[in-house]
């Protein structure tokens, strides 16, 4: 499909060989499926690092103050491939004026 309609909108195309890991295919359908199902560990191993989200911390209704633990509303620009409560490693990336970026990393406890 691409193919044809590279060849009526005259644009080059070029097909790239697939790339294994330890005989696995890595594709981001890949990535998705480990992630879909939990699978941090296999997300990574085909990504070549820690799965990573990120996004600006934004004000919450404070209910985490009530459970005896540091908690974070992350404002995400789209949906992840993964839902759940995570408990994560953040770092403080950069601080501009009365507001801070995070990183966090999705994982369980270490």
């Amino acid at each position: 499909m691409l193919e044809a309609a590279a060849g009526r909108l005259d644009f080059g195309l070029e097909a790239m060989p697939e790339v294994l890991h330890e005989g696995e295919r890595v594709s981001s359908s890949g990535v998705r499926a480990a992630l879909a199902a939990g699978d941090l560990e296999g997300a990574a191993r085909l990504l070549g690092r820690e799965y990573t989200m990120s996004g600006r911390v934004a004000h919450g209704e404070k209910l985490g103050r009530s459970l005896g633990f540091a908690t974070a509303n992350i404002v995400l620009r789209r949906r992840p491939p993964l839902a759940g409560v995570f408990a994560v490693e953040a770092e403080l990336e950069e601080r501009t004026g009365c507001c801070a970026a995070w990183q966090a990393s999705a994982g369980g406890p270490r």
